[in-house]
């Protein structure tokens, strides 16, 4: 009778402590929602464990499959579900979305902004401060500010804009505008 006793206490306390854990793990399962779907761009690694390179490949993903995305973003790695398995793949992967360039700047609502209008890769170069022949007078003002002095022609060709950058007591940068977009540059090295 006694050793019933225990096995039922073992049973219930085994039980117990299982029922724990997988209630666990199923508010760990919910913790993120799927937002989508997304598409694999080329033959990659493949779906990890983990957020990580050092992470186990546990499944191969063929170019064109389509997959769900989770609100899960930890740079470079989104969250994906494939064929009821849960796993992280890396954002070369998968075909450039607006879904997932959301994602990846969620937290940036500057950057998005910048996104929405400029384009993601020209908006990277915006915040890196660069400029180039060929950006809008807006992008230039995003990335270099407003200028220091400006120059303005109007001829027959149209309006042309001298731009000066003061970078220190005797050196400027010039960035030269012909109807609202950058023609060339002169930065003093």
């Amino acid at each position: 009778m006694k050793s019933i006793y225990i096995s039922v206490i073992s049973f219930l306390l085994f039980f117990s402590i299982n029922s724990e854990l997988f209630a666990q793990s199923s508010e760990e399962e919910s913790e993120y929602e799927i937002i989508g779907t997304a598409t694999v761009s080329f033959i990659c690694s493949g779906m990890r464990e983990q957020p990580s390179a050092g992470s186990d490949v546990f499944v191969e993903l063929d170019k064109g499959k389509t997959v769900q995305l989770y609100d899960f973003y930890q740079e470079p790695y989104l969250k994906i579900s494939v064929d009821s398995q849960d796993g992280f793949v890396s954002r070369a992967c998968l075909e450039s979305s607006t879904l997932i360039t959301n994602l990846m700047y969620q937290d940036d609502h500057q950057m998005l902004g910048m996104i929405r209008r400029h384009g993601e890769r020209n908006a990277k170069r915006i915040r890196e401060g660069e400029v180039w022949v060929g950006m809008t007078e807006e992008m230039l003002i995003e990335s270099w500010g407003t200028p220091n002095s400006k120059n303005i022609t109007e001829s027959r060709f149209g309006r042309s804009e001298q731009w000066v950058y003061r970078k220190g007591q005797y050196q400027n940068d010039y960035i030269y505008l012909r109807d609202g977009e950058v023609e060339s540059i002169q930065i003093r090295e």
